[in-house]
């Protein structure tokens, strides 16, 4: 799979080197599997990157015991609704897309704002990353997550492509949380 920081469209996913926090408030979201159990946290922290102060927001994962996640990359998500209701999860929306571009860190008229990075998986369930990406906000404005119906993190079945159309051919979801702000 490429180097999603190598291939993104510039300043959209971001390597995590030189990360500054805003001292601005979070947000998290505690996923759940489609049988309602705890299997990780996601902390969205807002940072500035880089010697040129890029504002960006820092996701960071980790995921225990996600039973049904296989060996490999899955699909990572931020979606449209904040809502997660199992097993399917179909309640969290579509993904996050408030400037109507196409899906895909790939592909030339994309990608939406809730593209991330796949995650790789071990045996086990576990899986853990941190980027940051200029694609959302936790402040107002267009790619405001925290807007009147909210948002989720969504964990596929499959790999995303980062170009086919509409998803990446990520398949069905695994696990969702919705996103709160932090106190």
């Amino acid at each position: 799979m490429p180097d999603m920081m190598a291939m993104a469209p510039a300043n959209a996913i971001l390597a995590t080197e030189e990360v500054t926090p805003t001292g601005e408030t979070g947000a998290m979201a505690n996923l759940l599997d489609a049988d309602g159990n705890a299997v990780g946290q996601v902390l969205l922290t807002p940072v500035t990157v880089g010697s040129d102060g890029t504002d960006a927001l820092l996701v960071q994962v980790q995921v225990e015991g996600l039973s049904a996640a296989t060996a490999d990359e899955h699909g990572f998500h931020i979606h449209a609704v904040g809502q997660c209701e199992a097993p399917t999860f179909e309640s969290a929306g579509d993904h996050f897309n408030p400037t109507d571009t196409a899906h895909g860190l790939l592909h030339m008229d994309g990608p939406h704002a809730g593209d991330l990075p796949n995650l790789t998986f071990e045996a086990n369930g576990n899986a853990g990353a941190q980027w940051a990406t200029t694609l959302v906000t936790l402040q107002e404005g267009e790619t405001a997550l925290m807007d009147d119906d909210g948002a989720a993190i969504v964990i596929h079945a499959d790999g995303d492509d980062y170009i086919s159309q509409p998803s990446g051919k990520s398949g069905d979801r695994l696990a969702c949380g919705v996103i709160t702000m932090s106190r």
